[in-house]
Protein backbone atom coordinates (compact mmCIF):
# COMPACT_ATOMS: atom_id res chain seq x y z
CA UNK A 1 0.00 0.00 0.00
CA UNK A 2 3.01 2.58 1.05
CA UNK A 3 4.78 1.63 -2.00
CA UNK A 4 1.64 2.41 -4.48
CA UNK A 5 1.28 5.50 -2.94
CA UNK A 6 4.75 6.66 -3.31
CA UNK A 7 5.08 5.76 -7.08
CA UNK A 8 1.97 7.34 -7.70
CA UNK A 9 3.17 10.74 -5.83
CA UNK A 10 6.28 10.16 -7.97
CA UNK A 11 4.37 9.78 -11.03
CA UNK A 12 2.26 12.49 -10.25
CA UNK A 13 5.09 15.17 -9.52
CA UNK A 14 7.09 13.80 -12.49
CA UNK A 15 3.64 14.60 -14.58
CA UNK A 16 3.35 18.02 -13.03
CA UNK A 17 7.59 18.95 -13.63
CA UNK A 18 6.86 17.93 -17.52
CA UNK A 19 3.59 19.74 -17.88
CA UNK A 20 5.82 22.88 -16.81
CA UNK A 21 8.24 22.51 -18.72
CA UNK A 22 5.91 22.35 -22.12
CA UNK A 23 3.39 25.28 -20.48
CA UNK A 24 6.35 27.60 -19.01
CA UNK A 25 9.30 26.29 -20.31
CA UNK A 26 10.40 25.24 -17.30
CA UNK A 27 14.17 23.56 -17.44
CA UNK A 28 12.89 20.34 -16.08
CA UNK A 29 15.41 17.98 -17.49
CA UNK A 30 18.11 19.59 -15.13
CA UNK A 31 16.29 18.82 -11.70
CA UNK A 32 15.90 15.17 -13.27
CA UNK A 33 19.04 15.20 -13.97
CA UNK A 34 20.43 16.52 -10.52
CA UNK A 35 17.79 15.42 -8.17
CA UNK A 36 17.18 11.98 -9.94
CA UNK A 37 19.08 9.96 -6.86
CA UNK A 38 16.30 11.50 -4.30
CA UNK A 39 13.69 9.26 -5.85
CA UNK A 40 15.73 6.99 -4.47
CA UNK A 41 15.39 7.89 -1.23
CA UNK A 42 12.29 8.62 -1.13
CA UNK A 43 11.43 4.86 -2.44
CA UNK A 44 13.97 3.25 -0.05
CA UNK A 45 11.81 5.19 2.96
CA UNK A 46 8.50 3.83 1.93
CA UNK A 47 10.09 0.26 1.95
CA UNK A 48 11.17 1.10 5.17
CA UNK A 49 7.98 1.64 6.83
CA UNK A 50 6.51 -1.15 4.50
CA UNK A 51 6.31 -4.32 6.46
CA UNK A 52 6.82 -6.57 3.46
CA UNK A 53 9.71 -4.92 2.13
CA UNK A 54 13.16 -5.61 3.79
CA UNK A 55 14.60 -3.34 6.02
CA UNK A 56 18.43 -3.73 5.21
CA UNK A 57 17.30 -3.81 1.34
CA UNK A 58 15.50 -0.95 2.22
CA UNK A 59 18.25 0.77 3.99
CA UNK A 60 20.97 0.09 1.30
CA UNK A 61 18.28 1.93 -1.44
CA UNK A 62 18.27 4.90 1.15
CA UNK A 63 22.06 5.06 1.39
CA UNK A 64 22.70 4.42 -1.88
CA UNK A 65 20.49 7.27 -3.05
CA UNK A 66 21.58 9.63 -0.35
CA UNK A 67 25.48 9.14 -1.01
CA UNK A 68 24.36 10.01 -5.10
CA UNK A 69 23.20 13.06 -4.29
CA UNK A 70 25.95 13.81 -2.52
CA UNK A 71 28.12 13.08 -5.27
CA UNK A 72 25.95 14.97 -7.89
CA UNK A 73 26.12 17.78 -5.05
CA UNK A 74 29.76 17.89 -5.19
CA UNK A 75 28.87 17.49 -1.54
CA UNK A 76 31.86 14.49 -1.47
CA UNK A 77 34.55 13.99 -4.08
CA UNK A 78 35.12 10.37 -3.53
CA UNK A 79 33.89 7.20 -5.93
CA UNK A 80 30.65 6.10 -4.73
CA UNK A 81 30.23 3.07 -6.32
CA UNK A 82 32.61 1.59 -5.29
CA UNK A 83 31.13 2.14 -1.42
CA UNK A 84 28.12 0.02 -2.57
CA UNK A 85 29.60 -3.22 -2.20
CA UNK A 86 31.53 -2.64 1.53
CA UNK A 87 27.90 -1.37 2.52
CA UNK A 88 25.34 -3.69 1.86
CA UNK A 89 28.04 -6.45 3.30
CA UNK A 90 28.02 -4.55 6.60
CA UNK A 91 24.28 -3.95 6.34
CA UNK A 92 23.76 -7.88 5.42
CA UNK A 93 26.16 -8.65 8.51
CA UNK A 94 23.96 -6.76 11.08
CA UNK A 95 20.83 -8.19 9.90
CA UNK A 96 22.07 -11.60 11.06
CA UNK A 97 23.39 -10.23 13.94
CA UNK A 98 20.30 -8.82 15.13
CA UNK A 99 17.65 -10.95 16.40
CA UNK A 100 14.34 -11.29 14.17
CA UNK A 101 10.90 -11.66 14.80
CA UNK A 102 9.10 -13.84 12.28
CA UNK A 103 5.33 -13.96 11.40
CA UNK A 104 3.23 -16.64 10.73
CA UNK A 105 -0.98 -17.09 11.19
CA UNK A 106 -2.68 -14.54 9.42
CA UNK A 107 -5.93 -12.83 10.94
CA UNK A 108 -8.46 -10.96 9.08
CA UNK A 109 -5.73 -8.33 7.91
CA UNK A 110 -3.58 -9.89 5.52
CA UNK A 111 -0.26 -7.80 7.37
CA UNK A 112 -1.03 -9.07 10.83
CA UNK A 113 0.59 -12.58 11.54
CA UNK A 114 1.49 -13.88 14.91
CA UNK A 115 4.81 -13.10 16.05
CA UNK A 116 7.12 -15.71 17.21
CA UNK A 117 10.77 -15.46 18.17
CA UNK A 118 12.98 -18.20 17.43
CA UNK A 119 15.22 -18.88 20.34
CA UNK A 120 18.15 -22.07 20.59
CA UNK A 121 15.12 -24.61 22.09
CA UNK A 122 12.79 -24.12 19.46
CA UNK A 123 15.02 -24.07 16.71
CA UNK A 124 15.63 -27.76 17.50
CA UNK A 125 12.48 -28.55 16.79
CA UNK A 126 11.55 -29.82 13.21
CA UNK A 127 8.70 -27.59 13.13
CA UNK A 128 11.51 -24.33 11.85
CA UNK A 129 14.22 -24.62 10.04
CA UNK A 130 17.71 -22.11 10.67
CA UNK A 131 20.22 -22.80 7.55
CA UNK A 132 23.34 -19.94 6.74
CA UNK A 133 25.94 -21.12 4.10
CA UNK A 134 29.27 -19.04 3.52
CA UNK A 135 31.57 -19.99 0.82
CA UNK A 136 29.97 -23.18 1.08
CA UNK A 137 26.64 -25.25 -0.99
CA UNK A 138 23.94 -26.77 1.57
CA UNK A 139 21.66 -29.20 0.44
CA UNK A 140 18.81 -30.33 3.03
CA UNK A 141 14.86 -31.39 3.62
CA UNK A 142 12.48 -30.78 5.92
CA UNK A 143 9.43 -33.25 6.57
CA UNK A 144 7.51 -31.92 9.28
CA UNK A 145 4.05 -32.72 9.85
CA UNK A 146 3.62 -28.66 11.16
CA UNK A 147 6.19 -26.54 9.13
CA UNK A 148 6.34 -23.06 10.84
CA UNK A 149 8.64 -21.51 8.43
CA UNK A 150 12.50 -20.61 9.71
CA UNK A 151 15.60 -18.76 8.07
CA UNK A 152 17.47 -19.24 5.28
CA UNK A 153 20.89 -17.28 4.59
CA UNK A 154 23.61 -18.18 1.80
CA UNK A 155 26.58 -15.42 1.23
CA UNK A 156 28.83 -16.15 -1.82
CA UNK A 157 27.39 -19.74 -2.20
CA UNK A 158 24.39 -22.08 -2.80
CA UNK A 159 21.21 -23.88 -0.89
CA UNK A 160 18.49 -25.96 -1.87
CA UNK A 161 15.98 -26.96 0.90
CA UNK A 162 13.57 -29.23 -0.03
CA UNK A 163 10.05 -29.15 1.71
CA UNK A 164 7.92 -31.58 -0.74
CA UNK A 165 7.76 -33.45 2.29
CA UNK A 166 6.52 -31.58 5.01
CA UNK A 167 2.91 -30.19 5.79
CA UNK A 168 1.77 -27.00 6.91
CA UNK A 169 -1.02 -26.47 9.26
CA UNK A 170 -3.77 -23.99 8.71
CA UNK A 171 -2.11 -21.13 11.39
CA UNK A 172 0.56 -21.25 7.44
CA UNK A 173 4.03 -20.46 7.30
CA UNK A 174 6.56 -17.87 7.18
CA UNK A 175 10.32 -18.02 5.52
CA UNK A 176 12.75 -15.23 5.50
CA UNK A 177 15.84 -15.67 2.77
CA UNK A 178 18.53 -13.87 2.48
CA UNK A 179 20.71 -14.26 -0.74
CA UNK A 180 23.95 -12.37 -1.11
CA UNK A 181 25.90 -13.05 -4.07
CA UNK A 182 24.78 -16.72 -4.17
CA UNK A 183 21.54 -18.81 -4.99
CA UNK A 184 18.46 -20.78 -2.96
CA UNK A 185 16.40 -23.27 -4.45
CA UNK A 186 12.92 -24.01 -2.69
CA UNK A 187 11.01 -26.94 -3.35
CA UNK A 188 7.05 -27.51 -2.28
CA UNK A 189 4.49 -29.37 -2.45
CA UNK A 190 2.43 -28.83 -5.62
CA UNK A 191 -0.92 -28.11 -3.72
CA UNK A 192 0.99 -25.18 -1.58
CA UNK A 193 0.42 -21.03 -1.91
CA UNK A 194 3.39 -19.53 -2.26
CA UNK A 195 3.19 -16.00 -1.63
CA UNK A 196 6.53 -13.65 -1.95
CA UNK A 197 7.87 -10.25 -1.02
CA UNK A 198 10.62 -8.52 -0.35
CA UNK A 199 13.77 -6.53 -2.32
CA UNK A 200 15.97 -6.87 -4.99
CA UNK A 201 19.45 -5.63 -5.57
CA UNK A 202 20.65 -6.55 -8.47
CA UNK A 203 18.93 -9.56 -8.19
CA UNK A 204 15.67 -11.35 -8.17
CA UNK A 205 13.45 -14.14 -7.84
CA UNK A 206 11.19 -16.80 -9.73
CA UNK A 207 8.01 -18.07 -8.05
CA UNK A 208 7.42 -20.74 -10.38
CA UNK A 209 4.82 -22.91 -8.38
CA UNK A 210 1.43 -23.11 -9.75
CA UNK A 211 -1.10 -20.57 -9.46
CA UNK A 212 -3.61 -22.11 -6.36
CA UNK A 213 -6.95 -20.48 -6.33
CA UNK A 214 -7.94 -23.17 -3.42
CA UNK A 215 -8.81 -20.97 -0.24
CA UNK A 216 -8.07 -23.53 1.85
CA UNK A 217 -4.26 -24.36 0.67
CA UNK A 218 -1.66 -24.27 2.99
CA UNK A 219 0.15 -20.88 2.74
CA UNK A 220 4.23 -20.48 2.61
CA UNK A 221 4.64 -16.75 2.90
CA UNK A 222 8.31 -16.05 2.00
CA UNK A 223 10.35 -12.78 2.69
CA UNK A 224 13.39 -11.97 0.72
CA UNK A 225 15.68 -9.98 0.32
CA UNK A 226 18.15 -10.99 -2.88
CA UNK A 227 21.65 -9.02 -3.66
CA UNK A 228 23.54 -9.92 -6.44
CA UNK A 229 22.14 -13.42 -6.71
CA UNK A 230 18.89 -15.10 -6.98
CA UNK A 231 16.00 -17.31 -5.53
CA UNK A 232 13.79 -20.13 -7.05
CA UNK A 233 10.58 -21.61 -5.23
CA UNK A 234 9.67 -24.36 -7.76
Amino acid sequence: MIGNIISGLILILLGIGFLMKETMGLDFNFYIKTYWPSILIIVGLGKLFDKKSSKVGSLFVIIAGAMLQANILNLIDFNVWKMFFPILLILFGISLLIPKKYKYREESNPDNYKKTKYTSTNFNDEDYIRETTILSGLNTRNQSSNFKGGALTTVLGGMQLDLRGANIQEEGAFLEVNVLLGGIDILVPNHWKVEMSGTPILGGWDNKTSLNTNPDAPVLKIKALVAFGGLNVK
